[in-house]
């Protein structure tokens, strides 16, 4: 890659300013990990931040080897004879793996900023809501995707044949999830069986729309009812204003 311009300047600072950021956090990480041992990973944000670390540094990794591949291939394509031939299907591998590693760092990242909402006793409701409500949503989970995978396999049976959006297992899969979210097609269903497609199709919306929903939020709601009246009981210690100014004003006492 060549950096022209004053654009280029400015995209290859921030590059080297990433890696060493991340060289330095991630020899940080490791000498606490040496230190604590397993106990370090019994924290959801410290497992967090150590996973988020391992896929930024093959973030670089993959960059720098996917550049010495295209300096690489690009000499080789310069030198060339007339008939040669220059594969660039492992540079566009390594580009695509690196797109799908960078994508895994930018979401792991953004939710690290929910760990400054702990300070906050409002928006600290929703992670403490979902620990509470953890092991049932556990029993929840497995239940749902039982039933999930029995109607994936049963719209693949029904529809594969005739419907493009069904026509495999993984296909089929995604229609579902979709179908959970609301996006649908009932005529398209009717018409690929008239009497099975009206029947799957209600089923679905009675098991997984009513049913399973509803058990969801349910667990969901009773959790936050818990949360909630006991977050009403505690003090705005948990602003992270004041805990910041009653920090600050505890080192001069």
């Amino acid at each position: 890659m060549s950096y022209i311009g004053g654009f280029g300047l400015i995209v290859l600072i921030m590059e080297v300013f990433f890696g060493v950021t991340v060289l330095y956090f991630f020899y940080q990480c490791v000498k606490k990990v040496r230190a604590l041992k397993w106990k370090y990973f019994n924290d959801f944000w410290s497992l967090l931040e150590f996973v988020l670390l391992c896929f930024a540094v093959a973030c670089i990794v993959l960059y720098a080897f996917k550049h010495i591949l295209t300096e690489v291939a690009m000499r080789a394509l310069h030198n060339r004879k007339s008939d040669g031939f220059v594969n660039f299907n492992s540079i566009a591998l390594y580009d695509e793996l690196y797109g799908w590693i960078m994508a895994v760092v930018v979401f792991m990242a953004t939710i690290q900023f929910l760990k400054l909402l702990q300070f906050n006793k409002k928006m600290g409701m929703l992670g403490s809501t979902v620990k509470l409500a953890a092991k049932d949503l556990k029993i929840f989970s497995i239940t749902f995707f039982l039933y999930f995978f029995a109607f994936t396999g049963t719209a693949f049976l029904l529809f594969g044949h005739v419907l493009m959006s069904y026509q495999s297992i993984v296909t089929a899969a995604e229609s579902m999830f979709a179908f959970a979210l609301g996006s649908f097609d009932y005529e398209a269903m009717t018409r690929a069986q008239p009497f099975w497609g009206p029947l799957f199709f209600f089923s679905y919306i009675g098991v997984v729309y009513i049913g399973l929903m509803s058990i969801f939020l349910t667990i969901i709601g009773d959790s936050f009812t818990t949360v909630k009246e006991n977050v009403a009981l505690q003090s705005n210690d948990y602003e992270i204003v004041d805990f910041m100014w009653k920090k600050i004003k505890g080192l001069f006492n």
